[in-house]
């Protein structure tokens, strides 16, 4: 829950939200952030109607389902901010190191940039990187670099 007065903005129009999964924080005195939700599924320990826990179809091995339902909530907010105190770029994997959770789908991918995303970038894949603004009260990131 944010602070009173808090406005919630879309971090690549800049248009005002009434929610979702990514957005930037704005309030009237104290600085702004980026926040965005990640869903973490946690491994479920059921049985068939047989009794039998359930088997993965291309190990063989038991196999665990992950569920849908409301259990705990965190906050994480990152020491030194994206990137950490060193400002690492690129590619981040939050996970669980209990790997039948992180098997199960208790991990995402958090991409911190250097330059600032004008949505001309694009990924290996060809993927068009969309836009995203900077924090209005953050210095400005540097412009992407332009090939000639």
């Amino acid at each position: 829950m944010e602070t009173a007065e808090s406005v919630w903005r879309d971090p690549q129009t800049g248009e005002e939200l009434e929610s979702g999964l990514f957005a930037d924080i704005y309030h009237p005195v104290r600085p702004a952030f980026r926040e965005y939700a990640v869903f973490f599924h946690d491994e479920l320990e059921i049985k068939d109607k047989d009794g039998n826990q359930p088997v993965d179809p291309h190990t063989g091995l038991p196999s665990s389902t992950t569920a849908i339902s409301p259990q705990e909530c965190y906050t994480l907010d990152i020491l030194h901010g994206a990137g950490s105190l060193n400002r690492t770029i690129g590619d981040v994997i939050f996970h669980c190191h209990l790997y039948p959770h992180f098997h199960e789908g208790m991990w995402t991918l958090w991409r911190i940039y250097d330059r600032l995303e004008d949505g001309t970038g694009t990924l290996p894949d060809g993927t068009v990187i969309p836009p995203l603004l900077p924090l209005k009260d953050r210095i400005r990131p540097p412009k992407k670099n332009t090939m000639h």
